[in-house]
């Protein structure tokens, strides 16, 4: 076995991320006669987003009638198929101007189309949030639908701003939440630190039943791996929330950290973390990262100083991009659940054993998804339980039928649950034991 991590691309681009930062105004600083002219440009931009395509999801059949903007861990679409949402939610929108939740899935289709466009600029996008937030301003001013899109696009405010818009978008939240609801504010409440709000809140999103108990199962596993007052970075709604829900709603692993890596470059969430360690200030920075490899230097050097002064072990996610892994790769070990940051050579046959046999529950794997199951469902299923496949030889070689047989259903059954075949999950077994005892590949 391995001893090493050897990386492979991660399937998940799920961010938690900090405001684009721009040069553009804020909604306070904006002038009202710039309005139509912004608006304009607007229309432009998402019409050549509209013409333009860049994305896997290329061949997708447009919607011709507005449908529900769902969350993306829940379901993915193309970047047009946002953008056509958009333009039919606007329409609706205008045709009924009171109707806030037409006016709700307009604003999310256009964060949607925005994040998951890759040919425009940061600030050509950062017009087009800006001109939704003046739009909702004008046509449904005072709503929630209007501080939340505030909160959460617009460019360059304020910490001040920042925290008003949240507010006013949390006094004025619907009754029966959503799904979107339940994300923004946990994830609001912690990163302000306000666990006298944040522990109730994640007790009614647990209680409300909308969250996906495959997710909320894999996520306690990975909790469930982690020693006692264990930090573990990631990002990505689908990595941190329902460890959120866990901690905060469940009182389950309270002592691990769950830090937000990307928020990491944020002074006030990052003092946060420091004053719930009780570790002092936080390291300062000054102006804006000129480029990647400075951001990314920076977080280490944080995390570092993190653990320099608490003594608590590192884990990393198993899907954040590359990129996030380069300045931890050479100490890095696959644990199964997670990545051990370690200066020490660590026993992974061990490590995998004990995980497998005593921490994680992978039952209700051999279960069939649920019909309305999650896109993160299907996908974590797989690529979070892979290298429980080098378990497989050496229950062979040890004779121990039964934890061979089981573990060998549970990942042919997530394989499945991902979309293989029964008969390619075999196979891909079949090759795992093959390259443990230095065989050919096997052939069909």
């Amino acid at each position: 076995m391995k001893t090493k991590l050897l990386f492979f691309t991660a399937l998940l681009g799920l961010s938690l991320t900090a405001p684009a930062q721009s040069l553009q105004p804020t909604d306070s600083e904006m002038p009202a006669d710039t309005i139509a002219a912004d608006n304009a440009y607007y229309d432009d931009l998402l019409e050549s987003i509209l013409g333009h395509n860049n994305d896997p999801y290329a061949n997708e059949e447009l919607p011709t009638s507005p449908t529900e903007v769902k969350h993306l861990i829940k379901e993915e679409h193309s970047n047009r198929w946002y953008a056509a949402q958009a333009e039919l939610w606007h329409n609706a929108a205008l045709s009924r101007k009171t109707d806030e939740t037409a006016w709700f899935n307009y604003f999310r289709a256009i964060k949607y189309c925005c994040d998951t466009d890759t040919e425009h600029t940061y600030e050509q996008l950062d017009s087009i949030k800006l001109a939704l937030i003046n739009e909702l301003k004008m046509q449904v001013p005072d709503s929630y639908t209007y501080y939340s899109a505030a909160y959460q696009l617009l460019p360059k405010q304020s910490d001040e701003d920042n925290r008003r818009y949240a507010e006013e978008a949390i006094k004025r939240m619907p009754a029966k939440k959503s799904f979107f609801d339940y994300d923004t504010w946990l994830a609001y409440y912690n990163f302000t630190a306000d666990s006298a709000r944040m522990v109730p809140y994640a007790k009614e999103y647990l209680k409300s039943g909308l969250y996906s108990n495959e997710l909320l199962t894999y996520a306690k596993n990975i909790l469930n791996t982690l020693p006692q007052n264990a930090l573990y970075l990631a990002d990505g709604d689908a990595n941190i929330i329902p460890k959120w829900i866990i901690q905060q709603g469940m009182g389950l692993h309270r002592d691990k950290l769950v830090i937000c890596n990307s928020m990491l470059i944020d002074a006030n969430y990052c003092q946060h973390i420091f004053t719930y360690l009780g570790i002092g200030e936080a390291p300062k920075r000054e102006g804006l990262f000129k480029d990647e490899d400075e951001l990314f230097d920076y977080i280490y050097n944080v995390v570092n100083e993190i653990i320099k002064r608490t003594g608590r072990p590192l884990y990393l996610t198993k899907n954040m991009e590359d990129s996030n892994y380069k300045r931890w790769d050479d100490n890095l070990y696959d644990e199964g659940m997670a990545y051990h940051y370690s200066l020490e050579e660590i026993d992974l046959d061990e490590a995998l054993r004990k995980n497998y046999e005593q921490h994680c529950d992978l039952n209700y794997l051999l279960s069939p998804l649920p019909d309305d199951c999650w896109r993160a469902d299907r996908t974590m299923s797989l690529q979070q339980y892979a290298n429980f496949r080098y378990l497989l030889p050496y229950y062979l070689e040890k004779k121990d039928k039964k934890h061979f047989k089981t573990l060998q259903r549970q990942l042919i059954s997530a394989g499945m649950r991902y979309g293989f075949s029964k008969k390619e999950m075999k196979q891909a077994i079949k090759e795992t034991i093959a390259e443990y005892n230095g065989e050919e590949k096997i052939e069909e």
